[in-house]
């Protein structure tokens, strides 16, 4: 709830000034292919407004081309994936396959992943396994993470 209201009182607070923030970076989210959990994305988005990332809301079961293609078309530096099963996170359909086509393109200095939600909680380390480049456990950890993301682009 507090990402939320964050994300609507940036919104409202944008509009006033005669200049609005710059913005930090532009990040594509969603759930991963078969997972149809919207909260904690939600939540990460919300923080990420707050923070001035441009976010695109894929919403939920987004297909790994999908994450890829939109965030070529949005100019993003990060993809971040949020899965609430294992099987979505470590899925054929899931990072793994997101990774694979961002080799194939050959867009991974310009596109980072981070990753997030209970099964990333419950074995830190599984974000190394589905070849992420960050994970984070809650909405202001995503913030930070993904904002070192988008530097970390931005600078190469």
């Amino acid at each position: 709830m507090t990402g939320q209201i964050a994300a609507e009182v940036t919104e409202r607070m944008i509009v006033r000034f005669k200049q609005p923030p710059a913005s930090a970076g532009r990040v594509v989210i969603g759930s991963s292919h078969g997972d149809l959990h919207s909260l904690g994305k939600r939540i990460v988005s919300g923080c990420l407004k707050s923070l001035m990332v441009e976010v695109v809301d894929l919403g939920v079961n987004v297909a790994p081309e999908r994450f890829v293609d939109e965030a070529v078309a949005h100019e993003a530096q990060v993809i971040a994936i949020s899965s609430m099963m294992v099987h979505t996170a470590k899925g054929e359909n899931g990072c793994l396959k997101v990774r694979q086509l961002l080799r194939e393109r050959g867009l991974e200095g310009r596109i980072k992943i981070a990753v997030g939600g209970a099964p990333y909680r419950f074995d830190p380390e599984l974000y190394k396994t589905v070849q992420a480049d960050a994970w984070a456990e809650d909405g202001i950890t995503a913030g930070r993470a993904i904002l070192d993301l988008i530097k970390e682009v931005k600078a190469s």
